[in-house]
């Protein structure tokens, strides 16, 4: 009995620590989650046209009536309509729970290619990362992380299936990806390389995977156009949607040799900002592909090939459609739009992470094409300091970035850090994805979040739209709402003022600076007008007036206006 003690004090002390870490991990999700939640309460709508467009199509109008075929999205939402006024309080907790449910799934992937430590880690810092400020926003992108992070689940731990059966349960779920974001769609070759690849890797024969390939696209169609019909009748049975299909019609997304010029610009400040945030991770995966991709069974050859075909065929549309806006005024064609592909950004985070512990090639070749890969990285990550800063960033288009600007601290911060991880990396210092995972990954979610509390606070104040849309709300009767136009020359102001309103019938005239309200602008039905900033109406009679803005009633039994300055 006293020769077995000691063994079983030890394993309760083993099992005491265990439980201890493992509450402390789970404390450390609730600690986020508590603290998006409380971030995201209270705010004013932020983006549009985006969040007065997916809130008039789930919640006022008809399905198929939708602009872009985010069916699936739509139909969840619409459950807001059950919250009242509060509809966007409720959108931000669903949001925030498709965010949450993403987790497990985050674990089970860096599980099954790292430690438990680690595992909990990156669980935790995904979390927390700056992708979480799109929980408020009235946006698909959560509910399009969930998802793709079930994709990555599936593609990359289910060894025990098949790969038919692992294609299937991937086209399912990108079919439906498909329905919450048509962007979905532009993955599906990229999974169709890697299921030919993955299919490789099982046997060493191409065929299994081409069959896998064809059967998850044949599935995901299927799955987009059956549970597109069954949602928006006849109007789901189009890949693209409205708004998309009208962009193909005119040919804007036809490749000209005019888009050479900027698609180079936008692809430059990609890879500037992905240099500066993920210099190393990029490294370690362009590497292992080059050198492991094509030996079977390498074990980190899935996650590496899997990584860089979603990056690529995410980044590389996000380039493609950012040229196309560039002749709508060079301030477009200078926006990093991250968003179309920050749900990337965890796989690389994992990349570096599985790297630890793993001894680096001693050889020659190997050594060179290390240091090779580390100056190109390091020559991006210097040429940001002069030629990031044109580049414009938002929390909106990619809050990973706009936290960082390479002429403050921050920006000087995470880009020495990069620079001082590539040569240490290049250098055969095993340590440096460690330092990557524990240093500079937390620091760059911290600032991020510094930033977003900051976006965050800024929409806590009400802006002129919204305080024209609560003028609207305290002054027109709820039945005539429908009947009243709101005229400026700002859209984005007249879209807030359309958020407030909540009516999908209210309608906007869109005016040149100072211009007069045109009386054959306005439909012969029409009882109220909203006029935001200086624009005459001398048809109607004034019923509120401020500095920013008047409410006008039209006919001949309007009521004596009211003084100036009461709003």
């Amino acid at each position: 009995m006293t020769v077995g003690a000691p063994p079983l004090r030890e394993g309760n002390n083993a099992g005491g620590k265990a439980s201890a870490w493992r509450a402390a991990f789970f404390l450390a999700l609730a600690a986020v989650a508590l603290y998006v939640y409380l971030r995201n309460h209270g705010l004013y709508p932020a983006v549009f046209a985006d969040e007065w467009s997916y809130s008039r199509m789930s919640r006022l109008a008809p399905l198929a009536e939708a602009m872009v075929p985010s069916y699936l999205y739509l139909w969840l939402f619409s459950a807001s309509n059950a919250c009242g006024a509060g509809f966007l309080e409720c959108v931000r907790v669903g949001n925030l729970a498709f965010y949450l449910a993403a987790l497990p799934f985050v674990h089970g992937l860096a599980r099954r290619h790292t430690s438990q430590g680690y595992a909990r880690l990156l669980t935790v810092l995904v979390a927390a990362a700056p992708l979480n400020a799109y929980t408020m926003y009235f946006m698909p992108e959560a509910t399009y992380w969930f998802g793709f992070s079930v994709l990555s689940w599936i593609m990359l731990t289910r060894d025990n299936w098949s790969t038919l059966a692992t294609a299937l349960a991937g086209g399912l779920v990108l079919g439906l990806m498909s329905l919450v974001k048509v962007h979905a769609l532009f993955l599906l070759p990229a999974l169709c390389l890697y299921l030919v690849y993955a299919g490789w890797q099982v046997d060493g024969a191409w065929t299994r995977g081409v069959t896998a390939a064809l059967a998850a696209s044949a599935l995901a169609i299927a799955v987009k156009l059956a549970l597109g019909w069954m949602l928006a009748g006849e109007a789901g049975l189009g890949l693209l949607g409205s708004f998309y299909q009208d962009n193909v019609s005119s040919g804007s997304t036809t490749l000209r040799l005019d888009l050479v010029e900027p698609i180079l610009v936008s692809a430059l400040g990609h890879l500037m900002a992905l240099a500066v945030m993920f210099g190393v991770p990029l490294a370690i995966l362009l590497h292992g592909m080059s050198t492991g991709a094509l030996r079977r069974q390498a074990p980190a050859g899935r996650l590496h090939a899997y990584t860089l075909l979603m990056l690529g065929a995410a980044a590389g549309m996000a380039v493609f459609y950012t040229a196309t806006l560039a002749d709508r005024g060079p301030a477009e064609g200078m926006r990093l739009h991250l968003r179309y592909y920050d749900f990337v950004f965890p796989l690389l985070w994992l990349v570096a992470a599985a790297s630890i512990g793993a001894a680096p090639a001693a050889t020659g070749p190997a050594r060179r094409w290390r240091w090779a890969l580390a100056a190109l990285m390091a020559l991006l990550v210097l040429l940001a300091f002069a030629r990031l800063p044109d580049y414009i960033t938002r929390v909106v288009d990619g809050p990973e970035i706009a936290a960082i600007n390479m002429r403050s601290t921050s920006g000087h911060v995470s880009a020495v850090l990069q620079l001082a991880l590539l040569a240490a990396w290049a250098g055969g210092r095993a340590q440096a994805a460690r330092l990557f995972v524990l240093v500079l990954l937390p620091v760059l979610v911290l600032v991020g979040q510094d930033r977003i509390a900051s976006s965050a606070s800024f929409h806590r104040n009400s802006q002129l739209g919204d305080r024209a849309g609560a003028l609207v709300l305290e002054s027109v009767p709820a039945a005539e709402r429908g009947q009243l136009v709101v005229a400026g020359a700002d859209p984005g102001v007249i879209l807030r003022v359309l958020f407030h309103i909540d009516r999908a019938d209210t309608a906007p005239l869109f005016l040149a600076p100072d211009q007069a309200v045109p009386r054959q602008g306005i439909a012969p039905a029409t009882r109220w007008l909203l006029v935001i900033g200086n624009h005459a109406a001398p048809f109607a009679q004034a019923v509120r007036q401020t500095d920013e803005f008047t409410l006008l009633r039209l006919g001949a039994d309007s009521p004596p206006p009211a003084p100036a300055g009461l709003h």
